[in-house]
Formats: C-alpha cells, structure tokens, sequence
C-alpha cells in the first residue's frame, strides 16, 4: 500500500500538461499516492472562489483517465473521491435541482414536516442508488480497467443524514416505514415522546432504526458497490471529531457505522489537535470503532499558514500513537490563483518554503505508517463508552475523553469499548517512568519478533525521561531519519530518553541480552558562533496570482516570507569532526552549508554533523518562513476583502496564536569538536 497520501484539490480549469507537471512534483517530494478532490466552481462560491468547471462532464472524465494514466506511469495510487466538495451524496446539487422529493427532510414535536433545501435523503436508498449510478459508474466507465491496482479505492466525505436537534429530528418516509413496522408505533408519536417527552425508550428506538438505515440505505450500498469493483471504501463522518456530535449527527455507536468501511476516517480539523489546543481524543476513538481496520486521517484543513512542518509532526505523531495508520494533509491546491490560496488556509504546494522541504515530512510519516504493520497494539484498559446512555443523556458526552485521557497522561495503551461497563482497577503502564511525565504519549505494540514502544512529547517543552526497559535486547529507531541506535542502559540498567518538542521515537525489544556497548564519546571543545546577516537567498509574494517568488529586495519588514542567509568563519588548527548545535531553535526550516556540503532540518533536533578542515571554513545558515506573513501583507488582505475572498476559515486562522513567537532560532549557536 501507497502510505504517503495527500488531499489534491482540484480548483480550476484543467490542463494535462498542469496536472503531469505537479505529479511529478509530488513524486519528488515523497508523495506516492493522492485523493482527486474536485472541487467545482459551484461549491460554496463565497468560501472557495474560482473552482474547476465541467464536473461529472465528458471532459472532466478524459481529465480523471488522464491522471490514473500519469499515476500508473510514476507508481503512485490515485484515489478517486465521490462528491464535487462535500458532502458526499449530494451530486453537487443534483437532488436540490432536479429530485427535491429526495431531499432530508425534518420534523418536529407536533409532527410538522419539512424539507431540506440541499441534502439529499441518505436514509432512502433509492437516493444512494442514483448518487452510485451518476457518480460511480461513471468513474467506471472511464477508469474501471484500473479499478485495484493504480485506483486502490474510493473516499466518501462526511455524508449527511440530519441532525438530531431539541425542536426536530431528521425524517424519511423510509425511516417511518420501517419504524412503523419494527417498533410498533408511529415515527409521528415517536418525535413527541423524543422532543416533548424526553422519553429514554422512544430515543433508542428512535437512533437505532436511524443507525440501521445509514449502513443499509448508504454505507452497505457503496461498500457493496466497491468490493464488487475491487475497491477500497474508505471516508470520514461529519460529526467523528467529538462524542455530542456523534450523537446529534450519526446517532451515536461508531464501531457499526465503521464496519461498513474498509479503511475508516477521521477529520483532524480546526487545530482539534494541537499543542496549543484542548486535547481532544477523537482520533483514538474512530481507532476503537475500527476495530483491527487501519484508519485514515484526513489532516490539516483550516491549520493556518503559519503551520511549520515541527508542529504538523507533532500533529501527526499525536495522532501515531493514537493508532492511526495513514495520514493524509489537506490540501495541496491544484490552483492558487485569486482567493484560492487561502480557501482551505492549508495550501501546502507553490512556493512555499514548506513545500520544498516536505519529503521531510512525507518520510516521517511513511516510517511511522511501517512502525505498526505486523502489530497487534497491547491494550491495557478498555474505556466505557455507554452508547445508549449517551444518546438519551444520562451521561455526559463531556465526561467520556477525560477518563481516556488522564490514562494517556499515565502512558497507558487503551481503547473506547461499547462493551466495557467500567474502567477495571490497577491498570500496568506501558512503561515504569522513575518520575511521572504528563506530556508522554505511549502506544505498546506486539510483533511476532518482540514489542515496540512509541514515545511522543506531546508538549511545548522538551521531555527527558528514565524508565525501566523491557526485558531483553532493545534499540530505538528515529522516524525522523530511519536510523536505528543500540538502547544502551545506564549503570543503574534503566534507559533514558530525551524528546524535544514535536520528538517521537520508537523502542524497539526482541528476546536477548540487553546492549553493554558504550555511548559514542561526545566532542568536548565547544566554540560560540558570531553569525552575520548576509541577505535574502529567496523572497515571497502573495499575489492575485497566488504565492509568487520574487527577486529578492534589501528590504525586510514584518510581511517578509522566504529564506534569509547568515554565515561565520571558524578558523581550526587541525581538520575536525564537529556538530553544530541551534539550542533555541524550536519550529524553525534550517539548512547548513559547509565545505560543500548541506543539510537541512525542519525540527529538533537541530544539530549538524560536521566536518571541518584545517583552516578557515565558512559556515552559512539559511532561514526560512512560512508563507503566513507574505498572506498578511495588508495590500493582500485588502484585494482578498475587496474582493470578498476572506472567508470564515481565514478569519477562524486569524484567531490562532503563533507557536514559540519569540523563537530566536540562531541565538546562542555553537560548534563542538
């Protein structure tokens, strides 16, 4: 399987020549596999203006065949992805315009009924069969002969099927039906009892019938559909990312919903995870509900442009240990022209300095991605999470993730079970910590040569901790570079373990004799590095032609974006191994050049390995930004309002803080040799 996947979101008209040219772009850079996002020009124009024409058109279709074509060519999986926006079902306004019949509908206490304007009604399987036949088949008419093996599956995206509110519950005369017939009475009586009543009998009759016709009127059809076409279902629900929302929107019991996709989703959107965020736990709970399945996790949407690529591993590797499997960034824009650059405020590709360093990125999760095949996770408590007591509110939807999370504090593997009564007593960590660190996450893994152990800080600060290791011979590997180094014990036979901010390592025990060689001697001679300003090497713009590299100018204001270098002159006696070591630098993109050669790091930790000659050797550090001050060049934010292309996603991102906003990423550089 193509581990290293991004959400390619096609936003303007189409050219071979475009779509070839950023192919080979994402191949470059470590992607090997995409979601085709269509994104058409009638999708929420306000929020994502421009938009690609001609969706579900003959030309469209030579556009797909095209791709998979390329794709197939540079062995990389191009995933198909069934709606024009989201959310899926709703054939880009089909049923609004022609099938206003099929269209959700609501009702309320006094059994008043009313129609929906946009979404159609997911609960009738008559409207799945028409989505299928309009969007599917047609997919298959083009493309079908790569169906299982360029084309691995298709993605359904937050599919709607009402929301339970105070005033009104969703309807369909399906649903009616079916309730009539397997409960006894009317679905009319039934809203009363629900709304007016707040009658607990009423409500669970009410979810599960609603829970039965979201698998068999939507989710069986497509998957049905799917396997019979040797494809992967796979997608997200709205409503996956907390509990009272799972209730409202989907009724509720994930792990029934989730057995009806091969590969399930969530939506890790908003800054939901994040170090300056509340944590949040819904991650691990689409994992429960998967089951033994491997889980998708679609990342980054609305993450803000001042996102670094520290803080997206972080992200990821909160969500790594947390039993995610692959993880794939949204969006990489097809266009970035006018106000598409900031529809998302998530654009990963263009000029952006992020994007020329993301193979980075794309190799960490890659490796993480490997870190569990084979693995069956050690689960050391099961988390009750009472369905039916949550959908008529006995317990409070607020009170299931705290108890989960207070057992991650304590470096516990565990899982949310609809089965689980209560939480058993004396539960065993994954890993005896001489001192407790609340900021270490942990995932227990068991493989059939020994166990691994995930470590995450999911912290600001950096995390130095000593435990008691596993019985038998152990060695870590660092995702972040692929390499692996002898756990060696300290005198006492504990190991230690240091983790700086966004730091994931990987602990890895086989049966044997635990490692006795010695740790590789550290340099003692340290010298403080005087480093000059030298000048811009690249500079940014944000334009109406999107983010545009410019010559650089002399001038630096607070709306700079790109790379700045600096450089000093150390002077030696004698040729040298050395390291050069940034302490202050936190999220910084750094890249030093020495003696001809260059490496750069785009999180801690940031030191280098050096050689240095005889003599004088001139070492050059280079700087670079995120796009986000080049996005708020007050000229840019004045033609995106004049234009009405600030929408409610840029506002929400004008609202995040910046992450270390006093870093100072060079202060204090020194070599030691």
């Amino acid at each position: 399987m193509k581990r290293v996947l991004i959400f390619w979101m096609w936003n303007d008209k189409l050219s071979e020549e475009k779509i070839h040219k950023q192919l080979l772009d994402f191949k470059s850079q470590g992607i090997d596999g995409f979601f085709i996002h269509p994104m058409p020009s009638e999708f929420r124009p306000k929020d994502f203006p421009g938009g690609m024409p001609g969706y579900l058109s003959t030309e469209y279709f030579q556009m797909i065949k095209y791709t998979v074509e390329c794709a197939k060519q540079l062995d990389m999986a191009a995933w198909l992805y069934d709606e024009a926006g989201w959310p899926s079902g709703t054939l880009n306004g089909y049923f609004r315009d022609h099938r206003p019949d099929l269209l959700i509908q609501m009702i309320n206490a006094k059994g008043e009924i009313s129609f929906g304007n946009f979404t159609p009604d997911l609960l009738n399987k008559e409207a799945t069969q028409i989505f299928i036949e309009k969007t599917h088949e047609k997919y298959k008419e083009y493309v079908g002969e790569y169906f299982g093996t360029t084309i691995p599956g298709i993605f359904t995206d937050e599919p709607a099927f009402g929301c339970f509110t105070q005033d009104s519950l969703p309807y369909s005369p399906v649903m009616a039906e079916v309730f009539l017939q397997e409960k006894g009475y009317s679905l009319v009586d039934a809203a009363k009892k629900v709304l007016v009543d707040k009658d607990p009998v009423a409500t669970l009759d009410y979810h599960e019938i609603r829970r039965k016709l979201i698998r068999e009127s939507y989710l069986l059809p497509i998957q049905e559909w799917c396997h019979k076409n040797n494809l992967i279902s796979t997608g997200h629900f709205n409503g996956d990312d907390c509990i009272d929302n799972a209730v409202r929107l989907l009724s509720g019991n994930l792990e029934e919903l989730h057995d009806c996709l091969d590969i399930p989703g969530c939506d890790a959107i908003w800054r939901q995870i994040h170090p300056l965020n509340k944590e949040t736990d819904f991650t691990r709970m689409t994992v429960s509900a998967a089951k033994d399945k491997p889980v998708l996790s679609e990342t980054f949407a609305v993450y803000g442009t001042n996102l670094t690529l520290a803080e997206m591993k972080q992200v990821a590797g909160m969500q790594f240990v947390a039993g995610i499997k692959l993880l794939a960034p949204m969006a990489f824009h097809y266009s970035d022209e006018g106000g598409r650059q900031i529809t998302t405020v998530s654009n990963l590709y263009g000029a952006d300095c992020r994007w020329h360093n993301y193979k980075h990125f794309a190799d960490f999760t890659r490796r993480m991605s490997k870190v569990s095949d084979r693995t069956t996770p050690i689960i050391k408590a099961l988390v009750p999470f009472p369905v039916d007591d949550l959908c008529t509110n006995k317990v409070d939807s607020e009170s299931v993730f705290p108890i989960g999370l207070a057992l991650a504090q304590q470096q516990i593997t565990y899982n949310y079970s609809t089965a689980a009564k209560t939480l058993a007593n004396n539960i065993v960590s994954d890993v005896k910590l001489l001192t407790q660190e609340p900021n270490l996450r942990t995932r227990h893994l068991k493989s059939p040569r020994g166990e691994r152990l995930i470590f995450v800080n999911a912290g600001l600060n950096d995390i130095d901790v000593t435990f008691v290791p596993p019985t038998g011979y152990s060695a870590w590997y660092d995702p972040s570079n692929g390499k692996h180094y002898a756990a060696v014990p300290n005198i006492d036979g504990t190991l230690s373990l240091k983790l700086p901010f966004a730091g994931v390592m990987v602990l890895l025990t086989i049966p044997g004799k635990a490692a006795q060689r010695p740790n590789k001697a550290t340099p003692n001679n340290t010298l403080q590095l005087n480093l000059t300003y030298v000048g811009k090497t690249k500079e940014i713009k944000a334009s109406p032609s999107g983010l545009i590299e410019v010559t650089p100018t002399s001038e630096n204001n607070e709306y700079f974006a790109g790379t700045l270098l600096y450089e000093t002159k150390v002077t030696l006696n004698e040729a040298a191994k050395a390291q050069l070591v940034l302490p202050n630098a936190k999220k910084a993109m750094l890249t030093v050049s020495v003696n001809g050669k260059c490496e750069t790091k785009v999180w801690a930790p940031y030191l280098w390995e050096l050689s240095l000659d005889k003599g004088e050797n001139i070492i050059k550090i280079e700087l670079s930004t995120t796009p986000h001050a080049a996005l708020h060049e007050p000229g840019y934010r004045k033609y995106l309002q004049d234009n009405e292309f600030d929408n409610v996603y840029l506002h929400r991102c004008d609202e995040f803080a910046e992450l270390f906003p006093n870093e100072e990423p060079l202060k204090d550089a020194f070599i030691r040799y």
